[in-house]
């Protein structure tokens, strides 16, 4: 168990530090070697228990130590690169949360913002049956789970795709409950 659980969480931060990396556009920076990180990281890979790392420390002068080793793509037999991205599915709620704290504390949203403010197709939800909600859809019904909507498409699971265009998509879903009174995960 302890086996599993140190795979998952050394693939989580492995996973982390990639989205940050490329988030915050050090990509270019060189990569240097850790002995350390090697020897740490590496029998991980050397098994297949994951596929590979990219792991970037940071000591409190900013010196960073980059490793990257192992697959981004074990099939075609891609290595990682330090721009390799990687989807972090629910792992993306830690970024999304941090910006939009931002973006409220800056007044660009607030939470009982209408969604259609910044996504006018959002304003046009309706229930399978042709019905309007009882009100329209906030930016805190998105966050919270709240939002009634069906999240059935597998389609938006789609990396070809735009935010916009994804954005798009979510919203040609009809509603199953009223927005803020279901909470289902999505």
């Amino acid at each position: 168990m302890i086996g599993k659980t140190m795979n998952k969480f050394i693939l989580s931060m492995s996973v982390l530090l990639s989205a940050g990396c490329v988030a915050t556009s050090v990509v270019s920076r060189p990569v240097l070697h850790s002995e350390e990180v090697q020897g740490a990281l590496g029998p991980y890979v050397e098994r297949g228990e994951i596929a590979g790392v990219i792991s970037v420390l940071s000591d409190r002068d900013y010196n960073e130590t980059w490793d990257l080793f192992g697959f981004a793509d074990v099939e075609a037999g891609r290595h990682m690169a330090p721009d390799t991205m990687f989807a972090i599915f629910s792992m993306s709620k830690t970024f999304l949360g941090a910006a939009m704290m931002c973006a409220i504390d800056d007044g660009v949203i607030s939470l009982d913002d209408r969604v259609s403010k910044f996504l006018p197709e959002y304003a046009d939800i309706r229930f399978a049956d042709g019905r309007r909600p009882k009100r329209e859809l906030t930016v805190r019904d998105i966050t919270c789970h709240v939002d009634g909507l069906r999240k059935e498409k597998a389609s938006l699971m789609n990396n070809t795709l735009t935010l916009r265009e994804a954005a798009r998509r979510y919203a040609e879903q009809s509603l199953e409950a009223e927005p803020g009174e279901t909470f289902k995960y999505g």
